[in-house]
C-alpha cells in the first residue's frame, strides 16, 4: 500500500475545534500530532485518495507532500480575485463553484465571462493569499463552513435594508487568534463611539469594557482611536475577551499606535476578524463595511458617546436592521457637547436602553 503524506495547514488556537471529520477512517493510515495546540497536523492518506472536499495546494513532488485546506474556501477566495465579482454576485452562484483549477475556469466563464487566463490567475492569487494566511497564522473561514463560520453573521442573510431582504454575509472571513471567541454564547456586547470623545466619553467606554469583562462578557469593537480603544483597554485590564473587527487585512494594524493593544487582545484569548484578505489596505468605504460586522457579531450594541454624524451612526443603523438591542450612555444634563448630540437623539427612541451609569450595563445583560 502506498501512502501520501499530508499536512493540514490551518492555524488553531488552544481549545479550538479541529475539523477533520470529513476524512474517513479507512483513508487514514496514521495520525500524529492531534493533541498539539497548533497545526500543522501530519497524517498519511492511503493510496493518495484525498477527499474531494479538500484541495491540494503547494504540491511538493519531491516529498509527495501536500498542504490542504477545506475545498469550500479556495474557490471562494479565487472567485473574489476576479474583476467585477463581489460578495453579492458570488453568493448567488457559490453552489456551482468547483473543486479544481480547470473546473473553476469553466464556472468563471459561464457565470462571469472570464477567460481561462483570468480564472487561472485568480486561482493562483488565491493560493498565494492562503500561503500568506498560513505564514501569519490567519484562518480563512468560508460561510459554508458550519463549524467555524461565526453563527451571528448569518443574521446578515435576512437583515432588511432599503431594498428589502438581502444576503450580505461575507463569503469568507479571516480570523487571527482564538476562533472560539466569536462562538461565545449570549451575551456578547459591542461598545462603540466617537474617535474624539470627551474625558467623560473616555471614562464611560473604559468602564463599560471593564464591567463586561468582569462578568465574562466578550467585548466587540473596532480598535479605532477613542471609544473603541478605551472599551478594549477596559476589557483587557480585567482580563476579558475582546474581539477586534478590522477594516483591512489582518497582516497589519490600523491605527499603528494600537499594535500593542491588538497584541494584548490575542494574548488574552481574544481575536481579530475581518472580511478583507491579507494585503488589503485601509480604505474609507471599508469602515462602513466593518461597522455592519461589529453589530452583527454582538447581541447588544452600546453607544458610549457619539455626535449626530460619523461612523457610529452606521453601526446604529445596522444594529436596527439586524434586530440587535441598542443601549446608550445618558449624557450629562448640564453639559452640552456636540459630541453627545447623537446620544440625546438616540435616547428619544423608547426601545433604546438607557445607561445612566456604566454598571447599568450589567443589569441589562442579566435580562438577556
Amino acid at each position: 500500500m502506498t501512502h501520501t503524506h499530508v499536512c493540514i495547514s490551518r492555524f488553531r488556537a488552544p481549545g479550538a475545534r479541529l475539523r477533520v471529520a470529513r476524512l474517513k477512517p479507512e483513508l487514514v493510515a496514521q495520525w500524529s500530532g492531534i493533541g498539539s495546540e497548533y497545526l500543522p497536523v501530519k497524517f498519511e492518506v492511503a493510496n493518495s485518495r484525498i477527499p474531494s472536499k479538500l484541495a491540494r495546494i503547494w504540491d511538493n513532488a519531491e516529498t509527495n507532500t501536500y498542504r490542504i485546506i477545506e475545498m469550500d474556501t479556495l474557490p471562494l477566495i479565487a472567485a473574489m480575485q476576479l474583476e467585477g465579482v463581489g460578495p453579492k454576485k458570488l453568493l448567488n452562484v457559490v453552489d456551482d463553484l468547483s473543486d479544481g483549477k480547470s473546473q473553476f475556469a469553466k464556472v468563471a466563464n459561464r457565470h462571469w465571462r472570464c477567460s481561462v487566463y483570468a480564472a487561472d490567475r485568480a486561482w493562483e492569487q488565491a493560493q498565494r493569499l492562503l500561503e500568506m494566511c498560513e505564514k501569519r497564522d490567519i484562518l480563512p473561514i468560508a460561510f459554508s463552513n458550519q463549524d467555524q463560520y461565526p453563527e451571528r453573521l448569518h443574521v446578515l442573510r435576512v437583515a432588511n435594508g432599503k431594498n428589502g431582504a438581502r444576503d450580505d454575509r461575507p463569503p469568507v472571513v479571516y480570523v487571527k487568534g482564538n476562533i472560539d471567541a466569536v462562538h461565545r454564547p449570549k451575551p456578547v456586547v459591542a461598545i462603540v463611539g466617537t474617535r474624539k470623545p470627551t474625558d467623560r466619553g473616555h471614562r464611560s467606554a473604559f468602564k463599560l469594557g471593564r464591567i463586561a469583562a468582569t462578568y465574562g462578557v466578550p467585548v466587540v469593537s473596532g480598535l479605532a482611536y477613542g471609544c473603541d480603544q478605551r472599551a478594549h483597554e477596559g476589557c483587557i485590564e480585567n482580563k476579558g475577551t475582546a474581539i477586534a473587527v478590522l477594516a483591512h487585512g489582518l497582516d497589519t494594524i490600523y491605527p499603528s499606535k494600537n499594535k500593542g493593544l491588538a497584541k494584548a487582545i490575542l494574548d488574552m484569548g481574544g481575536c481579530w476578524i475581518s472580511e478583507f484578505p491579507p494585503g488589503t489596505p485601509v480604505q474609507k468605504w471599508s469602515f462602513v463595511q466593518r461597522d455592519r460586522l461589529q453589530s452583527a457579531l454582538s447581541d447588544v450594541v452600546v453607544i458610549a458617546q457619539t455626535g449626530v454624524k460619523g461612523g457610529t451612526q452606521h453601526t446604529i443603523r445596522f444594529a436596527r436592521e439586524q434586530g440587535r438591542q441598542l443601549a446608550c450612555v445618558v449624557p450629562e444634563a448640564e453639559a452640552n457637547h456636540r459630541v453627545e448630540e447623537g446620544n440625546r437623539k438616540l435616547l428619544q427612541d423608547k426601545n433604546v436602553e438607557r445607561l445612566a451609569v456604566p454598571r447599568d450595563l450589567k443589569r441589562m445583560l442579566d435580562r438577556l
